[in-house]
């Protein structure tokens, strides 16, 4: 059995034990046709600074870094807020998986909504400090 016999005969095994759920490749392809070559990515911070559901709610809140800027985000239900330091001298823009993308000026302290949003994955995409495309990777409303 050669390398490509093998590698066929692998990829039915995989797909007959453990088939990939409904969905998976289309996410896949909505992922690169979202990416921006050469934006810089905002990461996740520790979770554990960032207290989720206070007062008895259901939210969640994050906390991204990267390119010389913070974004804080808290999305509870349909709506998120945010702050992003230092202020972006741009709109900040809601990137969505499905569907389109919205932009919001941020007010003189950085902060922002975005409200009547639908579940699913989202990003948030803005000018860094030295101009520079800022994306947070995806999390979900």
């Amino acid at each position: 059995m050669n390398d490509e016999a093998l590698t066929r005969a692998a990829a039915t095994a995989f797909a007959d034990i453990d088939p990939l759920p409904g969905g998976v490749l289309d996410a896949a392809r909505d992922a690169l046709r979202h990416r921006l070559p050469g934006a810089v990515l905002a990461e996740p911070g520790d979770p554990s600074v960032l207290p989720c559901g206070v007062r008895g709610g259901d939210g969640q809140r994050v906390a991204f870094s990267g390119g010389g800027a913070s974004v804080e985000l808290s999305v509870r239900g349909a709506e998120l807020t945010g702050r992003v330091r230092p202020v972006p001298a741009s709109p900040v823009t809601l990137r969505r998986a499905t569907g389109p993308s919205a932009r919001q000026a941020a007010d003189d302290a950085g902060r922002f909504a975005f409200c009547d949003l639908p579940p699913g994955p989202a990003s948030i995409v803005f000018a860094g400090p030295d101009g520079a495309t800022v994306a947070t990777s995806w999390f979900r409303v």
